[in-house]
């Protein structure tokens, strides 16, 4: 095949100015980013050097800057120690792979490219492109790099604040368009159920039911981690639980679908070491968590050895935590179910957490 030089300048130069023209615009640049790297997934990882670490605002999780420092395995901790783009042609041989930090939500990925984004020797944040099934070439690697102004550009404080105000939802649409679209989805539901003679088929409308509400509650609590935190608290609570997982936008699903009850105290952790440092707290302090809905892939500690430490520490001090598992890979902890009460496979909904918390509610 031959390339015209020509006609591949013209088309890294359009390539630019569609990502000047949609700076501000989270979507549209993601969309642009996706179409010429054909990714699947394109993540734009901002530092926020106060709190030290990378977020992002799609899917709302945080990579802590300790976890990346000198000693980390991960294949984004190479991007960043080295400040240099890392490609990984398949995660599965990369000796550098981390579950926790390199997928987040846990899918079935192949291949990587790390972006870290510089200037004047300072990070301002990190591009992740990601393939679920095929691996990037070294010429895609390359022309993905000759974008560096453009991320800057994305990188920027001015358009960070923009992209901030213009992604306050979870949709491009406002609220009440997302509620209008989601009622006539529940019509059509309701209508679809009522020719549905077949008890397999109902169980599946059933699940199309409740996804639907999983929607909402995401929409209803798209509210800041901090602002959760900062809710009153009951002074003699009946329960007091700690929600353990990596993954902001897990911790506030969970947290929406537990706060029918106000006679609960609920805490939060973002990754191993930070839930063995918040159960530590609360016994010293004679607030010791009843309930532990506990993550496996975190960075720091593996949920399995949270709940192994857990169990060690229980057998000389007499307490008995119940921990729930909420893995989305059942197979991680097979070995050691015995560490468990209780087994909810992401992505769970609101009928399963009032069930298992009904179950716990019995026994106390």
């Amino acid at each position: 095949m031959v390339y015209n030089k020509n006609s591949l300048q013209n088309s890294m130069s359009q390539i630019k100015e569609n990502l000047s023209k949609a700076m501000g615009n989270l979507t549209g640049v993601i969309n642009i980013l996706k179409h010429i790297s054909e990714s699947d997934t394109v993540d734009l990882l901002f530092y926020d050097e106060e709190e030290s670490y990378f977020f992002d605002k799609i899917g709302r999780n945080t990579i802590p800057k300790r976890f990346l420092d000198r000693g980390t395995i991960s294949i984004i901790g190479q991007a960043y120690k080295h400040r240099v783009p890392y490609r990984s042609y398949h995660i599965r041989y990369d000796p550098h792979y981390n579950i926790s930090i390199d997928n987040p939500f846990k899918v079935d990925i192949s291949s990587q490219i790390i972006i870290p984004i510089i200037n004047n020797h300072k990070i301002l944040g990190m591009v992740r492109f990601t393939k679920y099934k095929y691996t990037f070439s070294e010429n895609m690697l390359n022309k993905l790099i000759e974008l560096d102004s453009n991320y800057q550009d994305i990188f920027s404080s001015t358009v960070h604040d923009k992209i901030t105000k213009f992604n306050n939802t979870f949709f491009s649409i406002d609220a009440n368009e997302i509620y209008t679209k989601i009622d006539t989805i529940k019509k059509e539901i309701q209508e679809l159920s009522t020719y549905a003679h077949n008890p397999e088929i109902k169980k599946i409308i059933m699940k199309a039911e409740n996804s639907i509400e999983l929607i909402c509650d995401y929409i209803r609590f798209d509210v800041k981690t901090s602002e959760i935190e900062e809710e009153e608290k009951v002074e003699s609570p009946n329960l007091r639980i700690l929600l353990a997982d990596d993954v902001q936008m897990n911790v506030k699903i969970l947290h929406a679908m537990l706060k029918g009850d106000s006679s609960w105290d609920i805490s939060f952790a973002y990754d191993g070491i930070e839930a063995l440092q918040k159960i530590s707290e609360g016994h010293k302090n004679d607030n010791t968590i009843d309930v532990l809905y506990l993550d496996h892939y975190m960075p720091g500690k593996l949920g399995l050895e949270v709940a192994e430490t857990i169990r060690k520490y229980e057998k000389n001090s007499g307490n008995k935590m119940i921990i729930i598992s909420i893995t989305n890979d059942p197979t991680a902890i097979e070995s050691r179910k015995e560490l468990y009460d209780y087994h909810l496979a992401k992505p769970f909904t609101k009928t399963d957490i009032v069930s298992v918390m009904e179950e716990i509610q019995k026994t106390k």
